[in-house]
């Protein structure tokens, strides 16, 4: 797959770089309160650094050392991260009826937002 603007994409980046300063602001603003949590004791219950299951535990990165803390990342976090730093580039695509449709990784955050909106309202919950 290509740049979307090879591809005879032609929006309005103004609102895609509006977006971008957004996102790069709220992702600054998460990392740092995560940062500053006082109670370290009680976040670090768990025994591994990672996760897959939906109620599981995790151990954060919290050493002596103030340079060894790592606040802990969340899948929101991750596409928020990518949508910041890869703006333009294509970020998914999926042929239908002999055509490739395409999402910048604005776009799919903004999709992804938009589901997990759509989700809220119809108060879909996981069991």
């Amino acid at each position: 797959m290509t740049d979307p603007r090879e591809q005879g994409y032609h929006r309005s980046i103004a609102p895609l770089l509006k977006t971008k300063t957004i996102l790069r602001n709220k992702i600054h603003s998460t990392i740092s309160k995560k940062a500053q949590a006082g109670n370290l004791e009680a976040m670090s219950s768990g025994l591994n650094y990672w996760t897959s299951k939906r109620e599981g535990q995790v151990q954060l990165r919290m050493g002596k050392n103030p340079l060894e803390n790592e606040p802990p990342v969340t899948v929101p976090d991750l596409i928020m991260s990518a949508a910041t730093k890869y703006s333009h580039y294509l970020a998914i695509g999926s042929k239908y009826k002999k055509s490739w449709q395409v999402l910048t990784y604005i776009e799919y955050y903004e999709a992804c937002r938009r589901a997990a909106k759509a989700f809220l309202k119809v108060r879909l919950t996981c069991k």
